[in-house]
């Protein structure tokens, strides 16, 4: 092999091995639950980000002998990280197992609601577990796996407070017109991440957990990136959330 070749080689060999580490760390962790302090630190988006760390191993090493304990660790980030305090009894079988066996509690209201930073309801951290599971089920896409139900759980809640809920007798999170309305007095600049929501509408349309919103997600998707073009706020994270529509493209 020449010196580049080798250096492919090995570079190859540290991200299998860095992401093999990463997934295995997590193997005899319990994903955090806020629980009662949800409004003023869930832990919802931490789970979303791990669950997608440790389905990006199980996408990419799925003969791996740690991959069924790496899948099954996933889903109960991504069910934990969506949870309501309803779920905590919650007999519905997904991937196998009880919805209350899988989770150790929970990071989100009955309304979708959830908060960080001391403030509720945050719509950035609402979007964040959103956007990380429609990157998991990417990831099992291009794995050819099935996405996991896990990846869907509870998303239609937090999206159709996005879409129906009026905050402060205001306005809902989503305006007709695009724009982001932000019901706290902290962080309005991450209202103007556009692309971000534009992704979470992707997701809502693919994935159909805009099922229960009065607009549907193909709409808010075309105001959200129309939004994110005009302020050329895209980001490299749209490039590969968008491998979706291309994959789905490519079956036409």
């Amino acid at each position: 092999l020449n010196l580049n070749m080798q250096i492919i080689y090995l570079n190859k060999i540290n991200i299998r091995n860095m992401i093999e580490h990463e997934a295995n760390r997590f193997i005899n962790v319990t994903p955090p639950a806020a629980n009662d302090n949800y409004k003023i630190n869930t832990h919802a988006e931490e789970n979303g980000w791990d669950g997608t760390g440790i389905q990006t191993a199980c996408a990419l090493l799925p003969q791996h002998e740690n991959y069924n304990l790496w899948l099954n660790k996933s889903f109960e980030y991504r069910l934990t990280a969506l949870a309501t305090p309803q779920d905590l009894q919650n007999e519905k079988i997904i991937n196998g197992r009880k919805v209350k066996e899988w989770i150790s509690g929970y990071n989100i209201d009955s309304l979708g609601g959830l908060g960080n930073h001391g403030s509720y309801p945050h719509p950035d951290y609402m979007a964040s577990p959103l956007r990380h599971t429609i990157e998991g089920a990417l990831f099992f896409k291009l794995g050819n796996q099935p996405v996991p139900e896990a990846n869907i759980f509870n998303c239609e809640i937090i999206y159709k407070n996005f879409t129906d809920y009026v905050w402060n007798n205001k306005s809902t999170i989503y305006k007709k017109d695009g724009l982001v309305y932000w019901p706290i007095n902290i962080e309005e600049d991450r209202r103007f991440e556009y692309i971000t929501f534009g992704i979470i509408d992707l997701g809502a349309h693919f994935f159909d957990y805009d099922k229960n919103s009065s607009i549907k997600g193909k709409y808010w998707e075309d105001k959200h990136t129309e939004k994110a073009v005009e302020m050329k706020l895209t980001g490299f994270i749209s490039a590969s959330a968008y491998l979706l529509r291309w994959m789905e493209f490519q079956k036409q």
